[in-house]
């Protein structure tokens, strides 16, 4: 390994321990806000190429991720939203 592998190892230990310390000062309620609009992105993206390849503007080859980003899409966006109500109930 030598001293060069060494000297990298202790910094990626370093800024690992910085960058796991910066997400766990982050609150839960950004993660879930981040995961909300991601999947309404997914959802929206996927419709509107579905709607191309029904148009035959694009090719029939990625229909099924359209499918699956519409489907993981909504199951993201409900979880989340299921769990920003229960972020928000707890604030009162």
């Amino acid at each position: 390994m030598g001293i060069f592998g060494f000297i990298l190892l202790i910094i990626y230990n370093v800024l690992w321990a910085r960058a796991a310390d910066f997400l766990r000062s982050i609150p839960g309620s950004i993660y879930i806000a981040i995961i909300l609009g991601l999947s309404i992105a997914a959802v929206v993206c996927g419709g509107i190429d579905l709607q191309r390849i029904k148009k035959r503007l694009s090719i029939k080859k990625g229909r099924i991720f359209d499918i699956l980003a519409i489907a993981l899409g909504a199951v993201a966006f409900l979880v989340s939203a299921i769990l920003m109500s229960g972020e928000i109930i707890s604030l009162f």
